[in-house]
């Protein structure tokens, strides 16, 4: 199986089957991904695998950044997305909202960097 089919793959089992996130990462590792970046206005995803390969998916409805960092907007979206209180498209107008540019999950560090208005925010995956 190709890389992006591998990656496609991955997202049709998490989607089918409402995976929580640490499983989700199991499979896009399994995929060959070392780490993928989002973009939070467009959900525009860019992956990158450990041999060197990538894939990109363009994203869906535009959304804007908030015009300034706010910390403790992130923080309850992270901890709401982690009791798996909130989908996709939820998580990325939380993150908006809090003024998340971007992130960028290191699966093989284990970690997320979010950021935003030149600050930034790690968290590391739980298994």
């Amino acid at each position: 199986m190709s890389f992006s089919n591998a990656i496609v793959d991955a997202k049709k089992r998490q989607s089918d089957s409402n995976l929580r996130y640490p499983a989700f990462v199991a499979l896009l590792w399994q995929a060959g991904v070392e780490s993928y970046t989002v973009n939070v206005a467009s959900f525009a995803t860019k992956y990158a695998g450990r041999k060197g390969e990538s894939h990109s998916e363009s994203g869906g409805a535009p959304r804007t950044v908030a015009g300034a960092y706010n910390g403790e907007v992130l923080d309850a979206a992270v901890r709401a997305s982690r009791r798996g209180e909130l989908d996709d498209a939820a998580f990325m107008d939380k993150l908006a909202a809090s003024g998340i540019a971007s992130f960028e999950a290191r699966l093989g560090d284990k970690v997320i960097v979010y950021e935003g208005h030149g600050k930034s925010y790690a968290e590391a995956i739980s298994r």
